[in-house]
């Protein structure tokens, strides 16, 4: 069953998913690039 302007739910909820592991992944990266900045 599709939701509101055509979208599978499902595809969406996968989707948010993939999204929220993959920026849960880039947080160390990003916060070792931060912390290089804050040893000057």
């Amino acid at each position: 069953m599709s939701g509101q302007f055509g979208v599978n739910p499902a595809t969406l909820r996968e989707s948010a998913g993939k999204s929220h592991r993959e920026a849960t992944g880039l947080a160390k990266p990003i916060e070792g690039f931060a912390a290089i900045g804050r040893d000057r």
